[in-house]
């Protein structure tokens, strides 16, 4: 999906805004399956009180 996001950014917009497409989602990606952010931490409290 993020591929064809990124082809049709391209064909409609241009290269820069593909490109930033392209890293904007695996970005967002990389950071979703870290568990970056606040509900990781909050989450990990939650579970360490059961």
């Amino acid at each position: 999906m993020l591929i064809v996001g990124t082809l049709g950014a391209y064909q409609i917009v241009g290269l820069n805004q593909a490109l930033l497409f392209l890293i904007g989602g695996a970005l967002g990606m990389t950071l979703y399956h870290a568990s970056f952010g606040f509900t990781s931490s909050w989450r990990v409290f939650i579970k360490a009180l059961d």
